[in-house]
């Protein structure tokens, strides 16, 4: 909701070029303004904090403000908003690298404020070499209309060594040149509260004083201040003495505001507004429990209830910890997070929801954020993520709006950065935060859920005994390990000694985890001293690249045995025990390939690395989520009554599938089920085109997943002609009529077409529906369109197994 301006030098506050002391001019009369200055309350603080104000916290302007912002030096007492400055170490250091000695205190309104008047009435500080201000300032880092915001500022000024004068001021496109004007009071402005405020036209600024007018200016739109800023009041020590006179310090002096006023109209700053969930009963929502990445560095995760606490004793500049939510977050646009700050000092907390590709500097989607009980959140549109505090022992629930349909993609990963800012003023003093209970939804309220997983409250409620074991080998990628293969009896067991951080073993297992979701498997400690045990179930979207490689376990659960982050258990000395690990492969992370098994090779363990040996058996995979029996049938397709108006009818012809309607009915829809359908067969149906005009570049198509797993679809927009093979020594130029160029579907980033062997693919998870827009070429050598074909889960050359599934293709649109 609120940014912070992480702004250098004088970007934010109110600052006179050093040096340049206006001289006192002599009375000037101007005329009363007509009506007088009025408006509503913006924070009457007669009745303490108002909502619309909050403080500065944690950084500092450079110089000439000897200070460090921080909101403990703003107090609500005796009916008045008072500013503090307190002398105290802040760690930070200026910008010749000495200690900064100060804080001081600055509020500011959530809200940006434009044309109209401004009062306040405020008591300032005497104390020499101290400023007291109320202006308006906006600037860098504050964005309106998709556009950031030039430095524009109004400012009213008193210097503690001279409270009988004050001094006007006003910023245009970051310059003040000959803009200051001191102003004799004819009292002290220190001893009383007065009104004082400002007029802000489009050609014209007046500034008053006790309903008088003190001082004017006018002049072009262009040459004043222009654009809505906040309304802001501070009081700070000067280190520009030639203009302020030398900072003494006092550390009872104070500068105090009784009420602030406006008459000008208020907006957000892009990204700031208040996140609306009014439509959504988060009490009735299934929260996400998938198993947290990051724990390997300086962080530490336990898992605890639909979550993860994260301790640590330091942390590095950008470190996280993150989970990955996957294709079952589509469709989502408010993300809600429990967060508890266990630590005994403030917690500094960014959170991202990650698209799947980085434009820029980040791949975060968020576009707003806020909370009901933090009073300041943070979404920096420019840099990424949403900020936040969490006091010691604070308990907050964080709501961010996502937007899913840009460049970076779909929702894939929700990234925490835990007292890990770069810049962030607090010491990295350790702490512990627990992230729990993330729920989604939409706008309009409905949820966006996690699939049910197990089919009864944990997986050894499945009927495994109707699983048949398979043996798959385990290979030792680690010459501290060495495996014993017993095929008979389904067993790899594993010795080793002086294990390294992340030397571990593992198999293939493509095949054996293919349109599964859940493994389970026996192990065994033979060794008398506890074991640390992790099982990572892998996927690659590039099955050549281990780069490419996603660990995709989704949870896990043993009996009696606590589970740590990414499938973690600790083996008593000669203790067996069945070790169930649920997995989810979709669009984004690619197929399942691998197992790999880390034996005390954690650089977090509990445990130094020493000699052991455990033995794997009986390995099982199989789908839960079809509940017990793991039933894999198909959903009943929901047949459309109405199709776009430019839809038009095709008559396809079948070889493989079970297809509705029949093969030769010309038809807006076309449901393809299929059984134990070969991966690498190559089966689809096809449609002639007739009846265009010959200058039609795209074809659109609505498909929908109605199976139990993913479904890999392929379309061939295809010409009349197929190029011919053409062999060059070992080199064959493949042969197709497709004249496909390219394609899109919101949310994904997995599509590929070929040019060379032809066609558009794409994988829908379990569920899913797009609109898929193939571009195309009618002017090459192929032809003009005749046909369009369609391939499911039948054209991958490497793909060995056999598929059940039903997929539903639609609203048919050539343009």
């Amino acid at each position: 909701m609120q940014k912070k301006l992480f702004i250098a030098l004088a970007a934010i506050g109110t600052m006179t070029l050093v040096g340049c002391k206006p001289a006192t001019p002599g009375p000037v009369v101007y005329p009363p303004l007509d009506p007088e200055l009025s408006g509503q309350y913006v924070a009457d603080f007669s009745q303490g904090k108002a909502q619309e104000v909050f403080a500065s916290d944690g950084w500092t302007n450079g110089s000439p403000f000897n200070a460090v912002w921080k909101k403990n030096n703003i107090s609500y007492v005796d009916g008045k908003m008072k500013l503090a400055i307190k002398e105290e170490q802040t760690g930070i250091l200026d910008e010749e690298g000495n200690p900064i000695p100060y804080t001081a205190g600055e509020a500011r309104t959530h809200k940006l404020y434009g044309y109209g008047d401004y009062i306040v009435s405020m008591k300032p500080s005497n104390v020499p070499g101290s400023v007291s201000t109320f202006f308006t300032y906006t600037g860098s880092g504050t964005f309106t209309d998709g556009e950031e915001n030039n430095w524009n500022e109004i400012d009213i000024e008193f210097l503690g060594s001279d409270t009988t004068k004050v001094q006007f001021n006003y910023y245009q496109n970051g310059s003040n040149q000959g803009h200051e004007y001191m102003y004799d009071l004819g009292f002290d402005a220190s001893q009383a509260f007065h009104t004082y405020g400002f007029r802000w036209e489009e050609d014209k600024i007046s500034w008053v004083v006790d309903g008088k007018t003190a001082y004017q200016v006018t002049g072009a739109k262009t040459s004043l201040p222009s654009m809505p800023g906040r309304i802001m009041a501070s009081y700070w020590p000067s280190s520009a003495e030639e203009w302020s006179g030398k900072y003494i310090h006092d550390a009872n002096a104070r500068c105090e505001y009784q009420w602030i006023k406006t008459s000008a109209q208020s907006r957000y700053a892009d990204g700031e507004a208040p996140v609306d969930d009014s439509n959504v009963n988060w009490d009735n929502i299934r929260p996400f429990n998938n198993s947290y990445w990051g724990g390997d560095g300086n962080y530490s995760i336990a898992n605890v209830d639909n979550g993860v606490t994260v301790t640590y004793e330091k942390t590095g500049a950008w470190e996280c910890v993150g989970t990955y939510l996957g294709a079952e977050a589509t469709g989502a646009e408010l993300v809600s997070v429990t967060l508890k700050n266990n630590g005994a000092t403030e917690s500094a907390i960014k959170v991202d929801a990650q698209g799947e590709t980085a434009v820029g500097n980040h791949n975060a989607i968020n576009v707003a954020a806020s909370s009901k009980t933090i009073d300041v959140v943070t979404t920096d549109l420019a840099w990424g993520g949403s900020k936040f505090s969490l006091e010691p022992n604070q308990e907050a629930q964080v709501l961010i709006q996502i937007d899913q349909t840009t460049t970076r993609g779909a929702l894939t990963n929700l990234a925490f950065f835990i007292d890990s800012l770069q810049g962030n003023e607090k010491a990295h003093a350790g702490g512990s935060v627990t992230i729990k209970d993330i729920k989604l939804a939409k706008l309009d309220g409905t949820p966006v859920e996690p699939e049910e997983q197990g089919g009864g409250d944990t997986p050894d409620k499945y009927d495994w005994s109707s699983v048949q074991p398979s043996y798959f080998q385990i290979d030792a990628w680690s010459s501290a390990y060495s495996v014993a293969h017993d095929q008979a009896n389904f067993t790899e067991t594993v010795t080793y000694s002086a294990t390294e951080n992340w030397n571990c073993v593992g198999g293939y297992i493509k095949e054996l985890a293919a349109n599964k979701n859940t493994l389970k498997v026996t192990l065994t400690n033979n060794s008398s001293v506890q074991a640390d045990v992790r099982i990572d179930v892998q996927a690659k979207v590039d099955p050549n690249d281990d780069s490419t490689a996603n660990t995709v376990n989704i949870g896990a659960y043993a009996e009696g045995h606590e589970i740590a982050n990414n499938s973690t258990l600790t083996l008593a000395g000669n203790e067996t025990v069945d070790f169930y690990i649920a997995y989810k492969a979709t669009a984004t992370t690619g197929d399942v390939i691998n197992l790999v098994v880390f034996l005390d090779s954690l650089p977090d363990s509990n445990k130094a690395h020493t000699d052991g040996s455990v033995s794997l058996k009986n390995f099982k995979f199989a789908d839960l989520s079809g509940g017990q029996g793991g039933d894999d049938t198909p959903d009943e397709p929901v047949i459309p009554t109405e199709f776009d108006q430019n839809a038009v009818a095709l008559n396809f012809h079948d070889t493989a599938y079970d297809m509705e309607p029949a093969a030769g009915t010309a038809t807006k829809y076309v449901v393809l089920s299929y059984t134990d359908l070969p991966g690498n067969g190559y089966a689809n149906v096809e449609a002639p085109v007739t009846g265009l005009t010959g200058t039609e570049t795209s074809f659109s198509v609505t498909i929908k997943n109605y199976g139990k797993s993913s479904a890999f679809v392929r379309v061939d927009t295809q010409g009349a002609n197929d190029l011919p093979v053409v062999e060059e020594g070992d080199y064959v130029t493949p042969h197709t009529a497709a004249i496909n160029t390219g394609a899109t579907a919101a949310g994904h980033t997995d599509i590929n077409t070929d040019t060379n062997w032809g066609g558009s693919t794409i994988t829908l998870v379990a569920g899913e529906e797009v609109t898929f827009v193939v571009s195309f070429d009618q002017t090459t050598s192929r032809g003009a369109l005749t046909k369009v074909v369609f391939f499911v889960d039948s054209c991958k050359y490497d793909d060995s197994t056999t598929h059940t599934g039903r997929v539903m293709f639609s609203d048919f649109i050539f343009a």
